[in-house]
């Protein structure tokens, strides 16, 4: 496979993974699928990102730069604060409604490492992604502001 092609599967790769975040985090949010459920999904992303990762970093030729220190600072100390916690379980999977366990902490950070290995014009492409969502959001946040389109869960009934 050229490194045109592959450059472009894993923007597509990435283009996924913030997809399954922001559809994952509202279904599970919503109670339409189980915490558990959502963290599984994430171990296995995790597992996809490490292997390309290993595959990435014996194709090319990686340049080390400071952020990867401090990536792997994080990853060590998420690691430690697991193996020392009282509640693996929560450590590893996060409390309920709050994604903050060791797989999800080494899947953004496997995630933001595979993003170093994207071209440039795919990261604008990510970027204009990102920026066109905010939009949406904004105006969807100012139509909710004046009572239109409230969605409304078991948390928020939609009185004031």
């Amino acid at each position: 496979m050229d490194k045109k092609r592959f450059d472009f599967i894993l923007s597509i790769y990435i283009f996924i993974n913030m997809i399954y975040v922001l559809i994952g985090s509202y279904l599970s949010f919503n109670n339409i699928i189980s915490m558990q459920k959502y963290s599984y999904g994430f171990i296995i992303l995790l597992a996809i990102n490490i292997i390309l990762i290993i595959i990435l970093m014996l194709r090319k030729k990686y340049k080390k730069n400071i952020i990867d220190i401090f990536l792997l600072l994080i990853i060590m100390f998420a690691i430690i604060s697991t193996i020392f916690s009282y509640n693996v379980n929560k450590s590893l999977f996060g409390r309920f409604n709050r994604y903050e366990g060791l797989f999800t902490i080494l899947y953004y950070m496997t995630t933001l490492f595979l993003t170093s290995f994207i071209r440039i014009n795919d990261k604008k492409k990510i970027i204009y992604f990102l920026i066109t969502i905010g939009i949406i959001e904004s105006f969807y946040s100012m139509f909710q502001k004046f009572g239109l389109f409230n969605v409304y869960t078991h948390f928020y009934k939609g009185e004031r």
